[in-house]
């Protein structure tokens, strides 16, 4: 009986033990015999960068404290160590020793105690001053400062923890002031209205220009970066401060400059021939010769081509999420504004203008980023921006949102200013339909066939705008007649018809139904952007330029290459 009353006895004295060990204030306890040893070493920073033995007992506290704030977060409140935490500002001294110190575990460690720190929910961390302070500088230095020396992986983490402090702006937008303080203080009719609007200001929002810089990159650095930054863009509809400061600053300059970066490391010179070893089925069947490339062609499934493209791609649709998530007019006009000027303006439409078709591929090259651009497009304005500029199609000014904007466009428009008459160009004078006409008309088989997939791609995705200056129509229909639905079902079996006299009569029903699958896109992409008073029935006139090309190329057909005839099908259905 002994046995059993000392075994059980002895099991309760372990649990309670046990129990008293994790209780709060031992951990505190443990928390602050961990955290003095920092501290003293901290008292001599000179030691830090030198000193191993140093780093190792630093490093050893730290994972220390790291681990018991990491526990308490599974336990319930209360949480002294996060109370401690705060009070005493151990971040602070946290993060200046691990940036001082350059070593890369402490790096590590002191990036683990700020995601702890901002995970918990006991104290405000992400409202307090102390710590918005103490953060972006360490985030600073390591991933802005020492760009590269951590690692991918350090750089990812800290960019994953500027998301989650914005991801906590959004939810929370009375502490946007912590992180973000404008310095510009006056008001619209106070400032100088030669000031120079577009100047850098990465003191007033550093967190901002952290996430710009890497808005480029792949993998997590890029996605936490784009996202954070949408949610920025996001809270300006909560603070007007925050709408200034963005008219105000660098920001549309850098990501209307960023784009023209990528859009610059696509090769100048493309071949859009496909390799003898993968050859598509319709043209292994076929006759179709692979010609000759010059040395300094690139080819469009080169892996390099492709990654270049997917990244500029990717940057260009970040632009459309932006437009689409921003909800301030007067926001959306200043980066349109710098779209068009800076990249339009100085970079895309020259590249159009100095394309060549006897330089090994210019042509072909602007021909099929054109392509790519136009198939990536959504969002209306920007659409409607880039295709009535480069189709020279007159646009309605309208008057600037605020003094602010105003100011804004003076200095786009000082920037945009030609040195020389000689450089001034416009799409009046050679517009896209222009280099579509004179791709459709080449002698190169390439150019013809990149010419023939931009114009399907335009008629297809973006008819009302393509449809008033690639082709030259009127309409069959008076103001007040409508379009009945017995007439489509007349020409309907009237077509069905010619296809049943042309190519027999098994397989018309299996061809009809394939050949409305392929015209259900396009019907859907024009109706979803056709208004009732664009709604009439087109006639082609007979001198249309476009379809006079279709015409001579389709009159050529016997002898044209398999991908012409691809191409030009493809853009006649």
């Amino acid at each position: 009986m002994d046995f059993w009353t000392k075994l059980i006895g002895g099991v309760s004295n372990n649990k309670s033990a046990t129990a008293a060990a994790s209780s709060p204030q031992q951990r505190l306890q443990r928390f602050r015999r961990a955290y003095n040893p920092i501290l003293q070493l901290c008292g001599r920073p000179q030691t830090l960068a030198s000193h191993g033995p140093a780093l190792d007992q630093l490093y050893s506290s730290l994972q220390k404290i790291t681990a018991l704030l990491a526990e308490e977060s599974r336990t319930p409140a209360p949480h002294l160590c996060l109370n401690f935490a705060q009070s005493s500002q151990v971040y602070s001294v946290v993060a200046r020793a691990a940036s001082t110190s350059r070593d890369e575990r402490l790096v590590r460690q002191a990036t683990l105690l700020f995601s702890l720190l901002l995970e918990s929910e006991d104290e405000d961390f992400v409202a307090s001053a102390a710590f918005a302070r103490s953060f972006m500088r360490f985030a600073l230095r390591v991933i802005d400062s020492n760009s590269g020396v951590y690692g991918e992986d350090i750089e990812a983490d800290v960019v994953e923890l500027l998301f989650a402090v914005v991801a906590k702006i959004r939810i929370q937008p009375n502490i946007l002031g912590v992180w973000f303080s404008s310095s510009a203080t006056k008001d619209d009719s106070q400032k100088d209205p030669n000031h120079f609007a577009g100047q850098t200001q990465k003191d007033d929002f550093p967190l901002c220009y952290l996430l710009i810089d890497r808005i480029h990159h792949d993998g997590r650095i890029g996605d936490f970066a784009r996202t954070g930054l949408l949610y920025i863009f996001e809270a300006v509809d909560n603070s007007t401060h925050l709408e200034d400061w963005i008219i105000e600053s660098d920001l549309p300059t850098l990501m209307a400059s960023g784009l023209g970066a990528l859009y610059s490391q696509l090769s100048r010179e493309l071949s859009i021939l496909h390799d003898h070893d993968r050859l598509p089925m319709i043209l292994a069947l076929s006759d179709y010769v692979d010609a000759q490339q010059t040395s300094s062609t690139e080819s469009i499934f080169s892996p390099t081509h492709a990654t270049h493209m997917a990244t500029f791609l990717s940057h260009l649709a970040f632009w459309q999420d932006v437009l689409e998530h921003c909800k301030s007019e007067s926001v959306k006009t200043t980066l349109l504004d710098h779209f068009r000027i800076l990249f339009l303006q100085q970079l895309l439409y020259p590249s159009l203008l100095q394309s060549s078709d006897t330089d090994g591929g210019s042509s072909v090259a602007v021909l099929t980023y054109l392509t790519n651009i136009f198939e990536s497009l959504d969002h209306p304005d920007l659409t409607r921006l880039i295709l009535q500029y480069l189709l020279a199609i007159p646009d309605a000014q309208s008057e600037p949102i605020s003094p602010t904007v105003q100011r804004r466009q003076s200095t786009l428009m000082l920037l945009s200013q030609s040195q020389s008459d000689e450089d001034k160009f416009e799409p009046t004078l050679f517009s896209l339909v222009d280099l579509i006409l004179n791709g459709v008309r080449s002698q190169n088989p390439q150019t013809v066939v990149a010419a023939m997939k931009l114009s399907s791609v335009m008629l297809t995705r973006h008819r009302k705008y393509t449809t008033p200056t690639l082709l030259q129509s009127k309409s069959t229909l008076s103001a007040d007649e409508k379009r009945t639905i017995q007439a489509l079902c007349i020409e309907t079996d009237s077509l069905v018809q010619i296809a049943t006299d042309l190519g027999g009569e098994p397989d018309v029903d299996e061809a009809y139904a394939t050949a409305c699958q392929d015209i259900t896109v396009p019907l859907e992409v024009q109706l979803a952007n056709k208004t009732a008073e664009e709604s009439s029935v087109l006639k082609v006139l007979s001198h249309d330029p476009y379809i006079q090309s279709i015409t001579d190329l389709f009159g050529s057909f016997l002898t044209n290459s398999v991908d012409v005839n691809l191409a030009l099908t493809e853009a006649t259905i």
